[in-house]
């Protein structure tokens, strides 16, 4: 659904689709549509692996989690990290930064819950299900990441379907937004633990 404006980029189709993942092989970029979660996002990005990219760009909605960030709104994301990894010997891989930005936590589902929003809140203002897979693979594959997160929704009990319906104009909002930074020297950065 999110990619759906980005997919008229590309004419002559996609050069695979398995399920709800596909690639798309351009002049300028490359357009990789995972699917939704971790685990998909982690698999899709594990296909493209062997391929050298000058940056990895994550465009997408997510939650907002601090009752500052407005719906519509379009966030420079600077790190991330795991809600799920709390093991004492994995703490190292439970956080990633690469520039200026807010912090975004990736969960396994969407969070409609006040009592989940909250302890999420305690570390991140925004909350996806896949940008921690996006930064793992970014900082194995030694490759500068830039992301940008439309807020979608305020991680509460919203009804699935306004969120749905406003998709196509946060995806266009991402994409003009990308458009103005992408002229600007630097604004990609490593992926650091």
């Amino acid at each position: 659904m999110e990619a759906r404006s980005f997919i008229q980029r590309f004419p002559s189709g996609p050069i695979f689709k398995n399920g709800t993942i596909s690639f798309y092989e351009g002049d300028e970029y490359d357009l990789l549509i995972c699917g939704i979660g971790l685990i998909n996002c982690s698999y899709a990005l594990g296909l493209i692996a062997d391929r050298s990219h000058k940056y990895y760009l994550n465009l997408g909605i997510a939650g907002g989690l601090s009752n500052e960030l407005k719906i519509g709104e379009i966030i420079e994301v600077g790190q991330c990290h795991s809600a799920h990894i709390k093991h004492p010997f994995l703490h190292h891989l439970n956080a990633f930064k690469w520039g200026p930005g807010k912090t975004i936590t990736s969960a396994g589902m969407a969070i409609h819950d006040k009592k989940a929003k909250e302890e999420l809140g305690q570390n991140a203002e925004l909350v996806d299900m896949e940008a921690f897979a996006i930064a793992t693979c970014a900082y194995y594959a030694k490759t500068p990441l830039l992301m940008l997160k439309a807020i979608s929704d305020n991680a509460d009990k919203e009804d699935t379907k306004d969120i749905i319906k406003r998709i196509p104009e946060l995806m266009n909002s991402l994409w003009e937004r990308y458009a103005k930074l992408n002229m600007e020297p630097g604004i990609v950065s490593a992926v650091k633990v």
